[in-house]
């Protein structure tokens, strides 16, 4: 168990360049470990009941702050996509998914909406640049 968390722990604050594309996966490692802790109740050999409890509510709280922030990453990298988050938060949500798909897809349409205008606008005011710059004729670098 401590192994999961000592991983987690490197890839989401280690200093050697982490891309926040591996926090999602890093977080669902930790969810599926303390789902499985939390499933053992009943076995004998469970001592830490309490403490695996506090950790699930801890982290069931976190989870839902943070799905739609590590969620975005996923879904820009081109090994997994939207398709791979939609499965994931189906396994999380279950029935309650359509609510945080809808709410992970209104980000992206935010995030696509934002980049169209200041590409918009990047690429008119480059065009003004361009229609104000004069060349010579013979110039094989004018264009």
């Amino acid at each position: 168990m401590l192994k999961t968390f000592y991983t987690t722990t490197q890839v989401v604050s280690g200093s050697t360049y982490p891309t926040s594309n591996l926090y999602f996966h890093e977080v669902w490692n930790v969810k599926l470990l303390l789902e499985k802790e939390a499933s053992r109740k009943d076995e004998a050999s469970r001592k830490d009941g309490v403490i695996i409890d506090q950790m699930q509510n801890k982290f069931d709280k976190y989870w839902l702050e943070s799905y739609l922030a590590n969620s975005i990453p996923v879904i820009l990298d081109p090994w997994f996509k939207y398709d791979f988050i939609k499965f994931r938060l189906k396994q999380a949500f279950g029935s309650d998914v359509a609510a945080h798909l809808g709410k992970v897809e209104a980000a992206i349409q935010g995030l696509f909406k934002e980049y169209s205008q200041l590409s918009k606008s990047l690429n008119e005011s480059t065009q003004e640049h361009i229609d104000e710059v004069v060349t010579e004729e013979n110039d094989p670098l004018a264009d």
